[in-house]
């Protein structure tokens, strides 16, 4: 067990109605009936979330169950339904990155969250990060919305694009815990199950379909159980922040024959003339036939992609492409990145990659931004006069927080924010100096 001590039994219901979405066999089965469950305790209740120690140690049994350190018999699948952090390159998110090169995949839940706030947990890179539909395939509210991205050590803005994907989790019938109170108002089917929602349903969801390609698919690596799942999943007509690749389709994705090739893209800020676009394009073994890159603005159809790179050589963690922005013709405005990987029989994979594009130089009317420091902020004033009306404000511990349009902030309440203290000017370009809690007309930054 990842909690301390050796008892993986469920003290609050949350990891029973996981369980029984991913593997039940009882009256009602979950996706993957036959799976064997393994229990994993971080924490030693639902209200407090796993520490970083009990974390790890799940991690570890997941990989060498019967620590003897032969991995050979590793789990297969791991659906973890907690928090996460801000940012993929943290020892944090790498653990988990590990986990997968080890052999196993990593499904987590998106987490929920306040409507409509864009700062989705799941920052890892090579888990299967899942977000949450109703049975109508609406977004739902409480799904996390991405995009993950955060400022590397050299400074440079990095985007990566979560949730992967999303599946069912409003009003999800599980199996309900002991402890529950049989006449409990949110029973389903009998009183022995209760309706569920949150991203944390959904996760065991796509645990259960990666059990199902496990099982049929016995040699598919990680890497290639990911990609089938977001090759195979529904558009619901949703941006990649929100619906990630779509929805699951879980008969689709089983009936996938063939191993896909690997598209993982992400996008790199280098200056304001510079994108740098790396991640993966590779296919099994000598099957790889070529893979291109395109580019939209956000908010327009899939049929606005237009080609800006092509190359017959496979990528694995590498450089894709750098090209300039000026070149593109890019606006400060938001784009997505599509990654398509081709193999010699003309099956593609794809993969996304969010971009804002923001001239720095310029970030601040009027204000004291400039190219060696872009983000110092003085006063409030400079702070409403922001001229990219969706830029993403930097949060305590250098982790991206709310989305605020900056016609939103009042400057004549400033008094008021900060329990009383005013404004704090921001100094140094990753805002080290920024901290408390301000307020303006119902939008906060952190």
């Amino acid at each position: 067990s990842g909690f301390k001590g050796d008892n993986p039994m469920d003290t609050e219901g949350h990891g029973t109605k996981l369980a029984s979405v991913a593997a039940g066999k009882g009256i009602l089965r979950g996706v993957a009936p036959d799976a064997t469950i393994v229990a994993l305790r971080m924490a030693s209740t639902q209200s407090n979330n796993p520490n970083l120690g009990n974390m790890l140690n799940a991690l570890e049994a997941s990989v060498d169950p019967n620590n003897d350190k032969d991995f050979s018999d590793h789990l297969d699948v791991i659906s973890i339904s907690s928090t996460s952090g801000n940012n993929p390159n943290s020892n944090y998110a790498k653990s988990f990155d590990n986990v997968v090169d080890a052999g196993v995949v990593v499904v987590f839940a998106a987490v929920n969250s306040v409507p409509f706030d864009f700062s989705i947990t799941g920052d890892l890179r090579k888990a299967i990060v899942v977000g949450a539909v109703d049975n109508k395939d609406n977004i739902a509210v409480f799904s996390s919305r991405g995009p993950v991205f955060w400022m590397d050590n050299h400074g440079f803005l990095n985007y990566l694009a979560k949730p992967d994907i999303v599946a069912p989790g409003v009003a999800v019938c599980a199996a309900k815990w002991n402890g529950i109170s049989k006449d409990n108002p949110s029973n389903c089917y009998d009183d022995t199950h209760i309706s569920s929602q949150g991203t944390s349903l959904s996760a065991p969801f796509v645990a259960g379909v990666a059990a199902l390609l496990k099982e049929k698919n016995p040699d598919w690596t990680p890497d290639e159980i990911k990609q089938t799942i977001l090759n195979t999943a529904k558009d619901i007509g949703e941006g990649i922040n929100s619906q990630g690749h779509g929805r699951i389709d879980i008969l689709k994705a089983i009936r996938e024959d063939s191993k896909p090739c690997i598209a993982n893209v992400e996008s790199t800020i280098i200056d304001e003339s510079l994108i740098m676009l790396s991640g993966d394009a590779y296919c099994n073994e000598e099957d790889f036939k070529s893979y291109k890159i395109s580019i939209k603005r956000y908010n327009e159809g899939d049929s606005s992609f237009r080609q800006i790179y092509f190359s017959s050589t496979q990528i694995k963690e590498g450089l894709l492409d750098i090209f300039n922005v000026s070149e593109e013709s890019l606006g400060d405005e938001e784009y997505v990145i599509k990654l398509e990987v081709e193999d010699e029989k003309g099956k593609i994979s794809t993969g996304y990659s969010p971009l804002v594009v923001i001239d720095r130089k310029n970030l601040f009317a009027g204000g004291s931004g400039n190219a060696t420091d872009p983000y110092k902020i003085s006063n409030c004033r400079q702070l409403q006069n922001i001229n990219y009306e969706s830029m993403i404000l930097r949060a305590e511990q250098n982790q991206w927080e709310n989305w605020i349009l900056s016609n939103d902030i009042d400057c004549s309440k400033t008094v008021e924010w900060n329990n009383g203290k005013g404004f704090i000017p921001i100094g140094s370009s990753n805002l080290a100096g920024f901290y408390g809690d301000f307020h303006g007309n119902g939008h906060s930054i952190k």
